[in-house]
């Protein structure tokens, strides 16, 4: 596709950096350039933070896009401590007001949400964050989930809006939910009508091919144990041996 944007997903570079990453400490982080400005969607987890510190040296990052507020999205805005921080205005009424605790959600760090509070800038559907990036509205995983769209290349970073390419193919909404399946099912057809390349949360870019999920990068993934005593050394297993 025509690209006048530039961005960088950061997850791709994940395995050769042994970086580490749980089953939910880990989600799509991209670095946007555009009209003068880098743009972070999303910062990652814990276990990101070596890795987005060695790419990101010596970068200016001017602001970060939060796709919404459960830690594994959001956790490392404090490293950029000179960057605007983005969230809808949703989004930090469901962390602020609360909310989080009376739906039984528990990804919301509320300690880091306030340490940020004094920089955050509400953005609302439709709202420009940089030349050519518009903000959308992707209700349905949080109230305030939010997603970021190349328009010129019609590029959708989602968010955990869509989480994985599984979900669009069975349409199910993410799991879990918690601002309604309803709004999340309309969020995910809004989403797959406007975008041609959906980057999901959890999963690698694709698009849709005849109904089917189209990879635009094959990836495999790896697993590493370590044993003690020897934690240094760590065994790479064979995920799929040959029978």
């Amino acid at each position: 596709f025509k690209q006048k944007t530039a961005y960088e997903i950061m997850p791709s570079l994940v395995g050769s950096e042994m970086c580490i990453r749980d089953s939910l400490g880990w989600s799509t982080v991209a670095l946007i350039e555009a009209g003068g400005k880098r743009v972070l969607f999303d910062s990652g987890s814990y276990g990101d933070r070596k890795l987005l510190l060695e790419r990101l040296e010596g970068k200016r990052i001017d602001a970060v896009f939060l796709s919404h507020l459960h830690y594994d999205h959001c956790i490392n805005v404090e490293l950029f401590k000179e960057a605007k921080v983005l969230v809808s205005e949703e989004e930090l009424n469901y962390a602020l007001s609360g909310k989080y605790e009376d739906v039984g959600d528990p990804f919301v760090p509320f300690p880091i949400v306030k340490s940020f509070i004094e920089r955050a800038n509400p953005v609302s559907d439709g709202d420009e964050v940089s030349e050519g990036v518009k903000a959308v509205s992707l209700a349905g995983h949080t109230p305030g989930s939010y997603g970021l769209l190349l328009e010129e290349e019609g590029v959708l970073f989602a968010g955990d809006a869509i989480k994985n390419g599984w979900e669009v193919v069975n349409k199910r909404p993410p799991i879990p939910t918690f601002g309604g399946e309803e709004n999340a099912m309309k969020s995910q057809r809004k989403a797959m009508k406007m975008a041609k390349v959906i980057v999901p949360g959890h999963d690698g870019p694709f698009r849709m091919a005849n109904g089917k999920v189209e990879f635009l990068e094959r990836g495999a993934p790896e697993l590493y144990v370590y044993w003690e005593p020897d934690v240094e050394r760590p065994e790479k297993m064979d995920l799929f041996p040959k029978r």
